[in-house]
């Protein structure tokens, strides 16, 4: 609220508690008439005891002096000592341990939620934590692995005293199971949309191509050009090669036999 709403609220909490202190007096003692309209606001047609006009115009008085302590009260902001500090005095916020304790113990596995309060003592602070966690967390390991690390982050990272800590688990929540797939399924919707569109084109022209049959022509000249070469490797030429071996034979024959006789 800025200066100008602050003073236009001022004056008119000061008009309504002076207006209303006047209207008290005024009704044991009677100083004063009010005017035509003043009569009608604070004495209607029907005559009205002035006891029950006088606790009506305390209670307005209250009000205003309530509205009044409100807009000059400024609430305290709860901090504590920050110890190891070589010169002066160093101070930080309760909401601010607050907040870096809770990051730090949300980042155990297993624990769903995590609600934290710390209170301000004179001899530093106390944690105090309501905590979801998993059913199949080993609970008692759990707890103390909260506990030490939430004391590690007051002490060690902030330097603040911690007089307790205290831990309570509120619920074990049931972990949520995944939807059970075949062995080897893959998820259409993660793959890639350039993938699957070419996959799907692969699979149409699978299906417009069927698989090419052997034509009964292309095998027939395949075994005839396999006989030609059978034939080819039995051929005339072959046959003189073997008769000139034989009278190769023939005439080593002869020549031992004659050195023999000699």
């Amino acid at each position: 609220m800025n200066v100008f709403n602050k003073i236009i609220l001022i004056i008119l909490l000061l008009f309504f508690i002076i207006i209303s202190s006047l209207s008290i007096v005024n009704e044991f003692a009677g100083f004063f008439k009010w005017s035509d309209i003043a009569h009608k606001i604070f004495n209607p047609g029907i005559n009205i005891s002035p006891y029950i006009s006088t606790l009506a115009l305390l209670f307005v008085i209250v009000v205003c002096i309530l509205l009044l302590l409100l807009e000059f009260y400024r609430r305290k902001t709860r901090i504590a000592k920050v110890y190891n500090v070589e010169s002066g005095t160093a101070m930080i916020t309760i909401d601010t341990i607050a907040h870096q304790v809770k990051d730090a113990v949300l980042k155990v596995e297993g624990i769903k939620s995590l609600g934290i309060d710390i209170s301000q003592k004179s001899g530093g602070i106390i944690i105090e934590m309501n905590v979801e966690m998993s059913q199949k967390a080993n609970i008692p390991e759990k707890m103390t692995e909260i506990i030490k690390i939430a004391r590690d982050v007051s002490l060690n990272r902030l330097n603040v005293k911690v007089v307790d800590t205290r831990l309570t688990i509120t619920n074990l929540v049931p972990d949520e199971k995944a939807p059970s797939r075949p062995f080897g399924a893959a998820d259409k919707s993660a793959a890639s949309p350039v993938i699957q569109y070419v996959e799907d084109q692969k699979v149409l022209q699978d299906r417009a191509q069927p698989a090419q049959q052997p034509h009964p022509e292309n095998t027939k000249v395949q075994e005839q050009y396999g006989e030609k070469t059978a034939a080819s490797n039995t051929g005339p030429g072959t046959e003189s090669n073997a008769i000139n071996i034989e009278d190769n034979d023939d005439e080593i024959n002869e020549s031992d036999d004659s050195g023999n006789i000699s």
